[in-house]
């Protein structure tokens, strides 16, 4: 007779609480004390793992870091976006590693909690850190175990993405905020007011260039987080009609801004600005790769904007 392998695992448990049951009271003691013994060593060995991980991307080694998962294993970024299979986890490993090299990661377990023998649900943050970037907030997480051939493997690593991280995103920006000036020459000023929107998801900047009194052109620009792309973006709309959108990187110690713009006559931009933070009271800001209308422009000159009363 045919017995499937669901009814094989129920009768097999059956027979395991009928033995369990029948054994004498010393014998259930010893049958519990092995039982929690394993447990015990399989909560470590699940702990070790979050160890390894966090050597293997100082080391970044994007395979290591694949191979804890399940071949068929799952990865769900901030951004709700699905990385399935160890070649694409690898993948995605590489990528990071190509844009933060020399970074590391520091995870805090707050739970294990086991299903079954087999399966463990972990949960818990990691946070990133790099030389070349400002330390995002750390990220929530739920992992799923699975125990295949007396090793554990990722099966799903989720990343939580929730509306305080749009904030937190924001946070290597919050030394813009305030008053700022620069001097462009030629008798012409830049001022700059900076601060953040209600709720504090977005950054909001006005600015005027002037001449002597007499405002040349303004604008505002909004900054935030767009969860669709997973970047730091800002919408710019100056006072001739113009607007522009921007995907903010972090690049050194500041940021490199892939811009894009439409003029009010129908023209068209594109740039690559670099903000370059020095200190709390002062940043350079360089326009780079710079054409109108597909018709390449010089760069601008490495301005300096320095908070107002320093």
């Amino acid at each position: 007779m045919f017995i499937t392998q669901p009814f094989r695992s129920l009768m097999a448990a059956v027979s395991a609480i009928m033995l369990f049951a029948a054994a004498t009271p010393a014998q259930q003691a010893a049958t519990q004390q092995a039982a929690n013994a394993t447990l015990t060593a399989d909560e470590a060995a699940i702990r070790a793992s979050a160890e390894t991980y966090e050597k293997d991307f100082a080391a970044g080694n994007a395979k290591a870091l694949a191979d804890a998962y399940l071949s068929d294993g799952e990865l769900v970024d901030p951004n709700g976006r699905t990385i399935k299979g160890r070649e694409a986890i690898e993948k995605e490993f590489t990528d990071i590693f190509h844009h933060l090299a020399g970074a590391t990661v520091k995870v805090k377990i707050d739970s294990i909690k086991f299903l079954s023998p087999d399966v463990a649900i972990e949960t818990g943050s990691a946070q990133v850190s790099s030389k070349s970037a400002p330390s995002p907030a750390p990220v929530k997480y739920t992992a799923v175990h699975v125990k295949r051939d007396c090793a554990w493997k990722l099966a799903n690593l989720n990343e939580d993405s929730s509306p305080a991280d749009a904030q937190s995103r924001l946070e290597p920006l919050a030394y813009l905020v305030g008053n700022w000036h620069a001097d462009l020459g030629a008798g012409k000023t830049y001022k700059l007011e900076c601060k953040w929107l209600p709720g504090g998801t977005f950054l909001s900047r006005t600015f005027q260039v002037l001449e002597g009194d007499k405002v040349l052109t303004s604008g505002t620009q909004i900054i935030g987080f767009d969860s669709m792309i997973g970047q730091v973006c800002s919408w710019t709309f100056d006072s001739t009609g113009g607007f522009g959108h921007e995907i903010w990187e972090a690049y050194g110690n500041g940021w490199r801004i892939q811009a894009s713009s439409v003029l009010a006559d129908g023209g068209s931009g594109l740039a690559t600005n670099i903000l370059s933070k020095g200190g709390p009271d002062g940043f350079t800001w360089q326009s780079t790769e710079r054409s109108l209308n597909d018709q390449l422009l010089p760069d601008t000159a490495l301005v300096r904007v320095v908070r107002d009363g320093k």
